[in-house]
């Protein structure tokens, strides 16, 4: 097998959201993805292994074959020394690794942009005054709230809606650049700033719902006790109970940094950014027996396949808004502002606000509407 020192990284693509592939053969998928992250958490193939219950042996062979089609080393192992032993990634495999969480996400929003124009009946070609460009949430495609606003939306206004599905800080790159027609994002702060630096403008708020820290079932931080949020931030670093966030600039991820801070917490070697998708990240977290802040609907929709619980909750001080934004027409002379104005107007309007309100996960509502109609 090839050493891992200058190992340029193989010719790969992206399939089905979830395989890794060279040429027409899966190399990597989301099993695989899996082991290796929980290998990068608990730094034992034995332990990620028992983790996700299956034999060492399955996880091995899985890696090995891995290892082999690819001609590169994933996993390292080392027996005794100062550190008793263990395994973790190489190199090459925490770059595989990377590779397939960006393909998994850049997959998922090209789903969505593909299911987005087959509700519209446009094609992708026929993008024009009747298209309009929406930059939104991973957490809205998610919960599976955004697949339930689209058709009525695109029905109601005759418009193709191309749908690209990012973290809030990425959504709002999208109209800074001219990318995105109309955005619809749940991080405050940095939607006042880019209303006033002249990037967006018509900030409307749209609904609410709740962050909620989830964990181990076992719960070895002890977060369940805490009095609030701060201090069940400070019981995980103190513990130095592993904590994964999504570091990627979203607003969970905005929103993460701004709790931490207030708790005066520094992140150390127990925090793990993954550069994901909230829904993604979840999975990471339910492997490795992490613990993760995360949107309550994207939690909910996801339900049993995951080993986690919510261990703290607060409606009022986690609460996490969403407001919808529409390009700045004098900023970028191309953005398709009448229709941007036109999905407002609908997603504040009486009807979405109601099926907003309606809309349920697990007999739970994933949101609560805040629109208030101007008389």
């Amino acid at each position: 097998m090839k050493s891992t020192a200058a190992i340029a990284l193989p010719a790969l693509e992206a399939r089905h959201r979830s395989w890794l592939l060279r040429g027409d053969r899966p190399v990597l998928g989301e099993r695989h993805l899996a082991i290796l992250t929980a290998v990068q958490a608990l730094g034992s193939l034995n332990a990620a292994a028992k983790q996700l219950r299956i034999s060492y042996r399955d996880a091995w062979e899985k890696i090995r074959r891995a290892e082999a089609a690819l001609g590169v080393q994933l996993i390292a192992t080392q027996t005794g020394g100062q550190r008793g032993g263990g395994s973790r990634l190489t190199p090459v495999g925490e770059q595989l690794v990377a590779r397939l969480q960006a393909f998994h996400d850049t997959q998922q929003s090209a789903t969505t942009r593909a299911a987005a124009i087959h509700f519209g009946r446009v094609s992708t070609r026929a993008r024009g005054r009747d298209c309009v460009r929406l930059a939104t949430t991973t957490s809205l495609v998610d919960s599976g709230l955004l697949r339930a606003l689209l058709p009525p939306l695109s029905q109601r206004l005759g418009l193709a809606v191309e749908v690209t599905a990012v973290g809030s800080g990425a959504a709002l790159r999208l109209a800074h650049t001219g990318r995105a027609d109309v955005v619809l994002a749940h991080a405050p702060a940095a939607e006042e700033h880019a209303v006033a630096i002249g990037d967006l403008v018509n900030r409307r708020p749209v609904m609410t719902n709740d962050f909620v820290l989830v964990g181990p079932r076992d719960d070895p931080a002890r977060v369940r006790t805490a009095p609030d949020v701060a201090a069940a931030l400070q019981r995980i670093a103190a513990a130095r109970a592993p904590f994964w966030s999504r570091g990627d600039g979203s607003g969970t991820h905005l929103r993460e940094q701004a709790l931490l801070a207030a708790a005066g917490i520094a992140p150390g070697r127990w925090h793990h950014r993954q550069h994901a998708g909230m829904a993604l990240v979840l999975r990471q977290a339910s492997s490795a027996g992490a613990y993760v802040l995360t949107d309550r609907g994207t939690f909910a929709a996801l339900g049993d396949q995951l080993a986690l619980d919510i261990v703290f909750a607060d409606h009022v001080h986690l609460r996490n808004p969403y407001s919808v934004l529409a390009t700045d027409p004098y900023r970028h002379p191309g953005a398709n502002y009448l229709a941007a104005m036109a999905v407002i107007g609908w997603l504040t309007s009486p009807a979405a606000q109601e099926l907003i309100g309606a809309y349920r996960v697990g007999g739970r509502p994933v949101a609560q509407p805040t629109a208030r109609r101007r008389s």
